[in-house]
């Protein structure tokens, strides 16, 4: 008769499983859950990149668009001083 393997809980899914569903000795998560924890952590984390990135870009159109306005400025007096 085969030995029975220690059972270990999924903190997520709160399963009994045997040691060998998950990742480490230390792991907390089953390997399932693992992967769609990471899945959801890296799609939080894309969009809050996406996020930061738009607002450089938004930060730097405005500061082109200051140096621009004052360049232009700084010519206006010239060509209409003639």
């Amino acid at each position: 008769m085969p030995e029975m393997q220690p059972l270990k809980p999924c903190a997520r899914c709160e399963q009994e499983l045997p040691e060998a569903f998950f990742d480490r000795d230390d792991s907390m998560f089953c390997t399932h859950c693992t992967a769609e924890i990471n899945e959801l952590l890296n799609k939080k984390y894309s969009i809050i990149e996406a996020a930061h990135f738009r607002a450089q870009m938004r930060r730097s159109r405005r500061m082109l668009e200051k140096r621009l306005t004052i360049r232009f400025d700084e010519r206006a007096p010239a060509t209409t001083g003639s």
